[in-house]
């Protein structure tokens, strides 16, 4: 029975299709791309602030020749750039026409050593003929590091939902349906999976331009626009009427007008919307908590987090959601069983993280 009280959803999954092409654009789609584009500026400004924890150069920083009025006499003498930029490094003044925005002094403040960071900005800003910025340096490795990302997730979401959800005997008969993304079937866990080994060999890759980046890190920094990418994704599922609720005559039930899973409308959870919501906070406090010294600087606490309450509450939404998996006639669901490791990996990380958090030298 159909409550008044609850609400009725039955929107086209497609906005609109390209002319000429008959291609329709999908709203799942769409939030997707969106998830990964406004990560994309997010991850950037992390892995920044995190380079400015150690503002110092490094010889591989200095890509070209260049001069500069103060040391014009070394420079004819033959000095080389990275000597160069030392002896500017060491300067205590710098000219006082150099200077710098608020937001970029501000950005500076956040690293242990606001000063030098300071410096580095203004040198960086002075001379960005022979100096490689970190920002530059962020940008190329987000730029590589968001193709590992979409790979990994648009593989290992597929490949998780058949080796999770699916009876084998059904793609092992017809393994091309395995490539039909367009037909729906992604599942998070092994999305989750196949990220973890692609930032393990993005690590290995660009272990040398990567100023002391480690996978612990990657993964501290990763999680966090991943957060943000999961509400959106929950929020696509919501236009696909897919991964629906338990039936319920709470007042803000939603009945889908064609459920992806051709049940018959009935008042549900909105469970897609609980978990839009609350991927949604755990962005917002993932990335405030970016911002601290100690969280950005202990590897493992920021995705230990993460895993603990982005997967403990995945171990209770689970409760209000229709069973997907066809493998399972349990009391757990699929889901449940999934999160359960995660949750105990995310209470490992944040105790290990915790016994070197004495090592930070502050919280910016």
């Amino acid at each position: 029975m159909i409550l008044i009280s609850s609400f009725y959803w039955d929107p086209k999954p497609e906005i609109f299709t390209i002319p000429g092409f008959n291609l329709p654009i999908l709203w799942y789609g769409l939030l997707f791309a969106f998830g990964f584009l406004i990560g994309f500026p997010i991850f950037v400004g992390i892995l920044e602030r995190f380079f400015l924890q150690r503002p110092e150069f490094e010889t591989r920083e200095i890509i070209g020749q260049w001069t500069y009025p103060q040391f014009s006499e070394a420079a004819k003498k033959g000095a080389g750039p990275l000597a160069l930029a030392l002896n500017l490094w060491l300067v205590s003044d710098e000219p006082a026409e150099m200077k710098l925005s608020k937001k970029a002094a501000r950005f500076a403040s956040y690293s242990l050593h606001p000063q030098q960071a300071l410096k580095r900005l203004k040198l960086e800003l002075l001379v960005p003929q022979a100096i490689l910025s970190l920002k530059k340096q962020a940008l190329f490795l987000a730029d590589r590091l968001t193709v590992y990302m979409v790979i990994a997730t648009v593989i290992g979401a597929r490949l998780g939902h058949y080796f999770f959800y699916e009876n084998p005997s059904e793609y092992l008969l017809h393994p091309w349906e395995i490539l039909q993304i367009w037909k729906g079937g992604l599942a998070s866990h092994g999305a989750a999976i196949a990220i973890v080994i692609a930032l393990g060999i993005f690590t290995f890759r660009y272990k040398a331009v990567a100023r002391k980046l480690t996978w612990l890190h990657l993964l501290d920094f990763v999680c966090i626009p991943t957060a943000l990418a999961g509400a959106c994704i929950r929020v696509g599922n919501f236009f696909n009427q897919e991964i629906l609720g338990t039936e319920t005559n709470l007042p803000w039930a939603v009945v889908f007008g064609h459920p992806a899973d051709h049940s018959l409308p009935s008042p549900r959870h909105p469970v897609q919307i609980y978990e839009a919501l609350f991927y949604a906070a755990v962005f917002v406090l993932l990335w405030r908590l970016s911002f601290r010294s100690k969280y950005l600087m202990s590897q493992g606490k920021l995705i230990g987090i993460f895993l603990i309450l982005v997967f403990g509450f995945r171990l209770i939404v689970e409760t209000w959601k229709e069973e997907q998996s066809r493998l399972l006639s349990a009391d757990l669901t699929m889901g449940q069983i999934l999160s359960i490791p995660a949750v105990l990996i995310g209470i490992f990380l944040c105790w290990k993280s915790s016994k070197n958090i004495g090592r930070t030298n502050g919280d910016s």
